[in-house]
């Protein structure tokens, strides 16, 4: 049985990410094909106090992306964060088929990204 804590801790957890993601220092969006556009959460922010938030969220999402490959079987041990990304889109647009962007067979199995879905109904101001 699931706890019911976690998904309030889930709730606050994916609120701070759009809250960050509202803020104007996020201003490095990229537009991707399939209508979305996508920002490298690995970035530096120019406000210090919105930087530390953004390195304790990309913290606590590599924590909860281990922990989701742990449940599914997969030794998450080895493996290397190759990138996290914030995607916003319209709801029903924007999703991708899986793919690797790491070309090189032997260093992308040993890889993993982490991409975090916002959807355009709650990103009016962006």
């Amino acid at each position: 049985m699931v706890d019911p804590s976690v998904f309030t801790q889930q709730s606050r957890y994916c609120g701070s990410w759009l809250e960050l993601a509202l803020d104007r220092e996020l201003d490095q969006w990229e537009q991707k094909r399939g209508s979305f556009y996508q920002h490298d959460t690995a970035q530096s922010l120019q406000c210090s106090f919105l930087d530390e938030k953004r390195v304790r969220l990309r913290h606590s999402a590599e924590r909860i992306a281990r922990a989701q490959l742990s449940i599914l079987g997969v030794d998450a041990t080895s493996l290397n964060l190759a990138a996290m990304k914030l995607l916003r889109t319209a709801t029903g647009e924007g999703l991708q088929e899986i793919h690797y962007d790491i070309t090189e067979y032997a260093r992308a199995i040993k890889c993993y990204t982490v991409l975090m879905y916002l959807f355009a109904m709650y990103l009016f101001a962006l």
